[in-house]
């Protein structure tokens, strides 16, 4: 699967893959989040109206020093080192 990403991008080193194929994840995936917490909402005002669909978004906890969701990079691939 690695050798067809790559090749399909035209990419030979994995990291540089990765970058890359992040950076084009990152266009989509912010706002694909905005619509799925969209149409949760409408699904959640249908099902148990605006009343408790607001109590069900309420905030109950703020963390005012956590790193934001689009802030944060996990790779999809680990490189040992060293022996096992």
């Amino acid at each position: 699967m690695l050798h067809a990403m790559l090749n399909t991008i035209g990419e030979t080193d994995p990291i540089n893959a990765h970058k890359r194929i992040m950076s084009a994840l990152k266009q989509v995936s912010e706002p694909m989040i905005h619509l799925i917490f969209a149409i949760n909402e409408a699904i959640l005002i249908k099902n148990l109206g605006p009343t408790m669909a607001a109590e069900a978004a309420e905030v109950v906890t703020k963390i005012t020093n956590a790193p934001g969701l689009f802030d944060i990079e996990v790779p999809f691939y680990v490189e040992m080192t060293g022996d096992r």
